[in-house]
């Protein structure tokens, strides 16, 4: 297959409806590594923003968005013996993006107490670009069972990428 390239001073001039659909348009990338200061954490059932975020602008509104999350979390079990960790994706802090019933990405523990979990969770969602308005796309993250549950856990990192592939 031969590889096409494109000057950079063009990129500004293309039209992205002459790609054809299932072209990446564009990627953007976050990746931090972990010190224990950056420790955020709740023991709510409230949404809690994690710090992990892109902001990003579609170029086209046909495109479909493409967002990978892959974070350091921690569970603290204590005395509940049914506690864990569910996170999504939220655009503007507001929309969530995806379509699962708790979250994005859940982690359960049940039976045990006193106990603590350390685990690395990846997930993605996708959505229509619907418009080319600036957005920001986020980690949310709460606890189930009301033990401490926190990202950016000592150990680990985290990254996030937003992609928009062509419609």
């Amino acid at each position: 297959m031969p590889i096409s390239i494109i000057e950079t001073s063009a990129v500004g001039s293309l039209d992205p409806s002459s790609f054809p659909s299932g072209t990446v348009l564009q990627v953007k990338n976050f990746e931090s590594s972990i010190t224990s200061g950056e420790l955020v954490t709740t023991s709510t059932s409230s949404w809690t923003a994690s710090g992990v975020y892109i902001d990003f602008t579609p170029i086209s509104a046909s495109s479909l968005i493409v967002v990978r999350a892959d974070l350091q979390s921690k569970n603290d079990g204590g005395s509940n013996t049914s506690d864990g960790l569910v996170m999504r994706i939220m655009r503007d802090t507001t929309n969530r993006v995806g379509v699962g019933g708790q979250g994005d990405a859940f982690f359960h523990q049940s039976g045990t107490s006193n106990h603590n979990q350390h685990f690395q969770m990846s997930f993605s969602v996708s959505e229509n670009a619907s418009n080319t308005n600036s957005r920001r796309y986020e980690v949310y993250f709460r606890s189930f069972g009301g033990n401490a549950a926190g990202i950016n856990y000592d150990w680990g990192a985290q990254s996030m990428q937003v992609m928009e592939i062509a419609g």
